[in-house]
C-alpha cells in the first residue's frame, strides 16, 4: 500500500493507548502546569509518540516482533532523543565522553521495558491488537521520518538549553547509533527468516496489571499535586519530587519484569 493504510485496522487505537501511557508518563515529571508554561510542548510530544507506535505498531505486525526486538528497536530510537532532544547523555560523561549510566537507564529500563513492553500491554490490555490489520504504506513511512526528523532538530537549534557534546561523545554516539541499527537489523531479518509462527492469544497478567495501570495512577497523581519543586534537567524543566519517584518506580518496575520474566519463561505479552 502506498499510503497510510485502512481497513480493518485498530492500528490507530493501539498507538492512542501507546501514546497516552507515555504522556502520563511525561508530564509525571513535567507537570500539569507545564502545559501552560511550554504549550506547544505537549502536541510536539504527542506527535512524537503517537507516530513512533504507529510505526512499532506497524513492525510487530508485519514482522511478528516479539520483546527482544522491542527493547532493541526502543535503544536505537530513544539515542536519538537522548542526543538530540535532552541531551542528557551528555551530562556529567565518564566514558568516551557520553553518560552511559544515563544511556543505559533511560534507553533500557525506560524507553525498553516501560515505554515498549509495558506500554503494549497497556494498549492491549484496552483493545486487543488484531493481527489482520492493514500494514502502513510508503507514505506513513515517510510521514513517520520527516517529523521525527523535524523535531529533533526543533529540539536541538530552537533550544539553547540542550546540552551539546564534545568529539569524542559524538563519535561515541555514532558508533552506538551503528550498533544499534545494525542488532535490530539482524534481529528483524532474521524473524523474517523464521517459518510464520501461529498467534498466540493474549494472556492478561495480574502483574503486568499492577505495573501498567499502577503506573498510570502514580504518573496521574504526580503529575497533578507534585508540581511545586521545578529543576532544570537537561534540556527540559521537571519536578524534582516527582522525578526521583518515578525514577525510583521504574526501577521496581524493571525488577519485577524481570522476576516475572524468569519465573513465567515465556515472553510479555505485547
Amino acid at each position: 500500500m502506498l499510503g497510510l493504510g485502512g481497513g480493518n485496522s485498530n492500528r490507530y487505537k493501539i498507538a492512542f493507548w501507546c501514546t497516552l501511557f507515555n504522556m502520563l508518563f511525561e508530564y509525571s515529571m513535567r507537570g500539569i502546569n507545564n502545559l501552560v508554561r511550554q504549550p506547544v510542548l505537549f502536541p510536539l510530544l504527542f506527535g512524537i509518540y503517537f507516530t513512533y507506535f504507529l510505526a512499532l505498531e506497524d513492525l510487530i505486525v508485519r514482522f511478528k516482533l516479539g520483546e527482544e526486538h522491542l527493547l532493541a528497536i526502543a535503544f536505537f530510537f530513544g539515542t536519538f532523543y537522548l542526543t538530540f532532544a535532552t541531551g542528557i547523555v551528555f551530562v556529567n560523561p565518564n566514558v568516551m565522553g557520553v553518560n552511559v549510566i544515563s544511556l543505559l537507564f533511560v534507553n533500557v529500563v525506560w524507553w525498553g521495558l516501560l515505554q515498549a513492553i509495558l506500554t503494549f500491554y497497556f494498549a492491549n490490555r484496552i483493545t486487543l491488537r488484531n493481527w489482520n490489520h492493514a500494514f502502513m504504506g510508503k507514505l506513513g513511512w515517510a510521514l513517520f521520518i520527516v517529523y521525527q526528523t523535524l523535531t529533533l532538530l526543533t529540539f536541538q537549534f530552537a533550544n539553547p538549553h540542550v546540552p551539546k557534546g564534545s568529539v569524542t561523545g559524538y563519535f561515541a554516539i555514532a558508533i552506538i547509533f551503528a550498533a544499534s541499527f545494525s542488532l535490530c537489523y539482524f534481529l528483524i531479518k532474521r524473524q523474517k527468516s523464521k517459518p510464520v509462527k501461529k498467534l498466540t492469544t493474549f494472556k492478561p497478567s495480574l502483574t503486568l496489571d499492577v505495573l501498567a495501570f499502577g503506573s498510570v495512577f502514580l504518573f496521574f497523581i504526580l503529575g497533578v499535586f507534585f508540581i511545586s519543586d521545578p529543576v532544570q534537567s537537561g534540556a527540559h524543566q521537571i519536578n524534582q519530587f516527582a522525578t526521583r519517584v518515578v525514577v525510583a518506580w521504574s526501577l521496581i518496575v524493571a525488577v519485577v519484569m524481570a522476576l516475572y520474566r524468569f519465573v513465567k519463561r515465556s515472553p510479555f505479552p505485547i
